[in-house]
């Protein structure tokens, strides 16, 4: 945490204290979690209850969702009538969408009186970004946190093979190649969507996302915009970038660094290649090294993890946009007031942090001697891994890892000094319009788009000119009009 922002957030706590909020009556609170309950998730609840108790005169409880069916599950329990104060909210979860339909309350008249200092804390930017129709319905998390992309690898490998250092897409493509012929146990990459990470990290064009990039959907990464010409959308098919990247895909995938089922791969990448049995994970973000690295260091010490970020290539880091990782408000709480209260403690002190990060000092984990965190000695049924809101991180709160990345940190600072601004951050997609065609251009995209971008294809030329005119005939283009309406619309009244 810079000695700055420390400065601010002591003296805006101070002055809280200056609101005289009335909490005389206790309340109990249930939040929205996506994700499945932590271990000793009832004893960490207690000791944070305990705290909200003394501090807000309210208890909390955490409604968690699994990864089964979540999509469907999520937009259920927002519609439902069941009583729920506040939820993570995300833009791979529909943030604006569902603001535009009310499912949150608009927060600008609360956070003056109830959350005073994230309200100032907040850059404004990051407000800007999550106001829906010139309102704030999410409260974003106040550091800068970073989900594009890199290439994670093995720099003890890339050593012994005397690789070059990874810097470029073809020092990438020769260490794929080295472990083909030196490493027959092993797999370059069992990833099957890092092809689609390449389009957007690493073909060195001027242009912006503007369908953006998300995991969790299939129609996205398709349109782009010059920044000089924000309102003009141009499909990634017919850029000869895109010629380039699926050539290249070809060519590597006929080498064999990759396996030929790889789209039906059921597996975890991030277990893979830290068992060892994948030689890298192509879709890494900056937080993605310490979790092997930690690892490696009891279990194979010679072994030694490597990472390139993908925008150095071309110099365009950006933080994730700020309805990344938002906290909302539901409409039906009967206590909105404290719920957002309660959202301020976890995001701006440091021993909230603390417990819904780590657990019980003690219990779940210790600070080590050296001044980082260690959870080794802890029973498997008391390793807390947190409660899963994403929207209350804070890295400059983080106790360092014992056997973290020692790169990650230095990295994370770097990029903090050289954002590059987004023209697009805070657009969002509604797809009420063009429904059966988005539903439409989704199966296309399953089933042409992903096998040309993995390479799995007879022929380039071929492969690309069936999925432009399969995509035409599940209504690419009256698609494409309908979210440049949307966009032009966005860039008037911004």
């Amino acid at each position: 945490m810079t000695k700055k922002a420390l400065f601010i957030l002591m003296a805006l706590t101070l002055a809280t204290g200056l609101f005289a909020i009335d909490v005389s009556t206790k309340v109990s609170l249930n939040f929205l979690s996506m994700a499945d309950m932590p271990k000793d998730n009832d004893f960490v609840l207690g000791k944070i209850n305990e705290k909200l108790l003394q501090d807000l005169n309210c208890e909390l409880k955490f409604t968690y969702l699994t990864w089964t069916d979540w999509q469907n599950r999520y937009a259920l329990m927002l519609a439902s009538g069941e009583p729920m104060d506040a939820a993570y909210g995300a833009s791979w979860l529909n943030y604006y969408v569902q603001a535009k339909k009310g499912a949150f309350l608009a927060l600008d008249d609360l956070l003056p009186k109830y959350a005073p200092v994230l309200n100032r804390l907040v850059p404004k930017a990051k407000w800007d970004g999550v106001k829906v129709g010139g309102k704030i319905y999410g409260v974003p998390r106040w550091d800068y946190n970073f989900v594009q992309r890199g290439f994670m690898y093995r720099e003890d490998l890339r050593a012994k093979y005397k690789v070059p250092e990874i810097k470029s897409v073809d020092s990438m493509i020769a260490y794929l190649d080295a472990i083909k012929k030196n490493e027959p146990k092993m797999v370059g990459m069992t990833e099957s969507n890092w092809m689609a990470e390449l389009i957007i990290y690493v073909t060195k064009t001027k242009y912006q996302w503007i369908d953006g990039y998300d995991p969790y959907g299939a129609t996205t990464g398709m349109l782009v915009a010059d920044p000089s010409k924000p309102s003009e959308l141009l499909s990634i098919f017919d850029l000869p970038e895109y010629k380039t990247l699926v050539t290249k895909m070809k060519e590597c995938a006929d080498k064999g660094y990759w396996a030929k089922d790889i789209l039906s791969y059921q597996g975890n990448p991030k277990t893979d290649f830290a068992a060892g049995l994948a030689a890298s994970q192509p879709s890494a973000n900056p937080d993605g090294p310490p979790t092997p690295a930690a690892t490696w260091a009891t279990e194979h010490p010679d072994w030694k993890v490597g990472y390139y970020f993908y925008p150095d290539l071309n110099n365009t880091p950006q933080s994730s946009m700020p309805a990344q990782d938002v906290t909302v408000i539901l409409p039906r709480s009967k206590n909105p007031e404290r719920a957002l209260m309660v959202v301020e403690k976890f995001l701006s002190d440091r021993s909230y942090f603390n417990l819904f990060m780590y657990g019980v000092e003690g219990r779940n984990y210790k600070v080590a001697a050296d001044g980082s965190l260690d959870n080794s000695w802890v029973p498997a049924e008391q390793k807390f891994g947190g409660v899963a809101m994403w929207c209350w991180l804070n890295r400059y709160f983080e106790l360092p890892k014992k056997y973290g990345w020692e790169g990650r940190n230095a990295l994370l600072a770097r990029l903090e000094k050289t954002l590059v601004p987004n023209p697009f951050s805070g657009f969002a997609i509604d797809t009420t319009a063009v429904q059966a065609e988005a539903a439409a251009i989704t199966q296309v995209y399953n089933q042409y788009v992903k096998p040309l971008q993995t390479g799995l294809v007879a022929n380039v030329d071929t492969a690309l000119a069936q999925v432009k005119d399969r995509m035409k005939s599940a209504g690419f283009e009256k698609w494409k009009v309908e979210i440049q309406k949307q966009l032009q619309a966005w860039l008037k009244a911004k």
